[in-house]
């Protein structure tokens, strides 16, 4: 049982989109009388102009670190995810000690 909103917490949407900026995608909200069409023609046009890059991290920590993305040119709009969780390193045990 959840307890019931109280005055000035997010909305599910406030919290949707900031969930989507942070992990640098989209939200798109369709209300009853919306042309979904248009919202499917969108989000097709997004799922066809996106890369994937990968990187190595300089430190495998486990700590968090800012993420920037950036283009040589100003004309691409550019979303991504402000964070990454860099991962440990390996953990050796005793036989691999000398």
């Amino acid at each position: 049982r959840t307890a019931p909103p109280r005055r000035g917490d997010p909305t599910p949407t406030q919290i949707l989109r900031g969930l989507a900026g942070q992990s640098g995608g989209l939200h798109f909200m369709l209300n009853l009388n919306d042309d979904v069409n248009a919202t499917f023609t969108q989000v097709a046009f997004e799922l066809r102009h996106q890369y994937l890059l990968g990187f190595t991290p300089a430190r495998l920590d486990g700590g968090v670190h800012e993420l920037e993305v950036r283009t040589r040119n100003d004309r691409l709009t550019v979303r991504a995810r402000k964070f990454y969780l860099a991962p440990r390193p390996p953990v050796r045990g005793p036989e691999h000690t000398r």
